[in-house]
């Protein structure tokens, strides 16, 4: 059809969703073996996607961080990396040919960990999930025939400009006042709390945060870092009204031991992977209905519907919780190290005027009991956050991400820990557009005349003026004209119009 125009929508999906079970299998002979695990934790490092037919292949990095007790009851660690590989089908027979710009989402869920001789086994059940940009069409009509009184309406179009990965380097370092033996422990995560985008380029703000742990001359110490940055990336192609997405893809950290021996300094160098999504949205006038005063018209319609980019909510709360060792257990002393196992956010929603986040927070606890000996125990913690962020529109899909910063647990009774953490929360919200659009008008019959000079029409629950309009068979502006009173509810409203005779 020559006055069809093709509107092309671009805005992130699901692909499909599933886990995979992970084992590794680490060998500490060299170690002095293992008389007791006291922390274990997982995160993905790395993960790329690839087509693969109909599935998306998941090629993923699992890290793991173990902090034990040789055999000759000395605090050791080990910091192992396990490669693995799932395949993820579409979870609504979606094509996966349709999908542009693969990356996966992992976290971890759960982890169970032995001792089998001089081998730990590690068993950590990956959640995966793919998203990609996916691509939409939607035929509307680009021109209005002749003498046709249309009804216009306004609908966002979304087109991705361009995705450019950026990265950046900082370093965090730290005063001993001692000589470390030995780092038993190191997380490093990253999150982007603000962007503001220019001609060519955009501005990404977050912080970067940190735990630590070392062994010196037998004593355990822990130190938590949250250092804030801002960094200028090029994005070719993006204007300053334009939206960009950002992802962290990964944070790598280096530790290096510098300094002298009885004051060493321990220097972290980050490096930062963020991915930004240059998107561009433009407000395209769009036929929603049609009529003719004196022909009946067959029209032909097609419901668009995608996903936009809304805006970015940044939040900050705290996490405070309790947890026993049980009463058999013997009382403990202090805490010497504290580590995050996994976070898992569980739901997101917006509820009452309130953003609701809900998740699980899981810490390994390092202890001394009262008889001298290190302990450990694994602390679960659910919370359900309330946020009065206020959120304008409807129809909202809510995606939340975040990161735990200052870690800490103390003995606040001789078999009891309080458990506090602050919590970062970056929630995107994206809207749904969806509305009917004309992308054909054929005109069939010749309307029976209405011979009559002045028509009264009554208004029903329901009606606005484009209804009435049609049912009359003049346009909006003449109705108004003739009556300059009508607002609001036109409900039970008599609306008079004198009209040429031209029959």
């Amino acid at each position: 059809m020559d006055n069809m125009e093709i509107l092309m929508n671009d805005y992130t999906r699901e692909f499909g969703s599933g886990s995979a079970t992970v084992e590794c299998n680490i060998e500490v002979t060299e170690k002095g073996g293992v008389s007791k695990l006291l922390s274990v934790s997982a995160n993905v490092k790395s993960a790329t996607v690839d087509k693969n037919g109909d599935t998306a292949k998941v090629m993923a990095t699992l890290n793991c961080k173990v902090v034990f007790l040789n055999k000759a009851g000395e605090f050791d660690s080990c910091d192992y990396l396990c490669d693995f590989t799932q395949s993820i089908s579409s979870k609504d027979s979606q094509s996966l040919q349709d999908f542009n710009h693969l990356w996966a989402v992992c976290g971890v869920a759960d982890i169970d960990s032995s001792v089998v001789g001089e081998m730990i086994k590690l068993q950590s059940v990956v959640n995966i999930k793919v998203m990609g940009i996916y691509s939409e069409s939607c035929e509307v009509m680009d021109e209005i025939p002749e003498n046709v009184i249309c009804k216009k309406g306004s609908m966002i179009t979304q087109n991705l400009i361009n995705i450019v990965d950026g990265t950046f380097d900082m370093e965090e370092s730290f005063e001993t006042g001692c000589t470390v033996d030995k780092i038993l422990h190191s997380d490093v995560t990253a999150m982007v709390n603000n962007v503001k985008t220019m001609d060519g380029k955009c501005v990404v703000s977050g912080n970067i945060c940190g735990s630590l742990c070392y062994l010196s001359e037998g004593i355990v110490t822990s130190k938590n870092f949250n250092t804030p940055f801002t960094e200028e990336i090029e994005c070719s192609g993006m204007l300053e009204d334009d939206k960009a997405n950002v992802l962290v893809k990964c944070a790598d950290c280096k530790i290096v031991l510098t300094g002298v021996e009885g004051d060493n300094v321990i220097l972290m160098q980050v490096c930062v992977t963020v991915r930004v999504d240059c998107l561009r949205q433009t407000n395209k006038d769009i036929i929603c209905d049609a009529f003719l005063a004196d022909s009946e018209l067959e029209l032909e319609s097609t419901i668009c519907k995608h996903s936009v980019y809304d805006k970015t909510y940044n939040m900050f709360d705290k996490i405070v919780g309790n947890a026993s060792i049980g009463d058999d257990a013997i009382a403990a002393n202090k805490v010497v190290c504290t580590s995050l196992s996994r976070n898992i956010l569980v739901n997101t929603y917006y509820d009452d005027g309130k953003i609701v986040v809900e998740g699980v927070l899981a810490a390994n606890v390092v202890y001394i009991n009262v008889e001298n000996n290190p302990q450990s125990i694994l602390i679960e913690l659910p919370y359900s956050l309330q946020f009065d962020e206020v959120i304008e529109g409807t129809n909202k899909t809510l995606c939340a991400g975040a990161i735990i910063d200052n870690l800490y647990a103390k003995v606040k009774r001789d078999k009891e820990f309080e458990i506090t953490a602050n919590i970062s929360i970056v929630i995107t919200a994206s809207d749904t557009v969806e509305c009917t659009a004309i992308k054909n008008i054929i005109v069939t019959d010749i309307k029976k005349c209405n011979n009559f000079s002045i028509v009264i029409y009554n208004c029903k629950v329901g009606d606005d003026l484009w209804e009435v309009a049609k049912a009359i068979g003049t346009s909006m502006e003449n109705i108004a004209s003739q009556n300059p009173d009508l607002d609001g509810d036109l409900a039970g409203r008599k609306i008079v119009y004198y009209r040429q005779i031209n029959c």
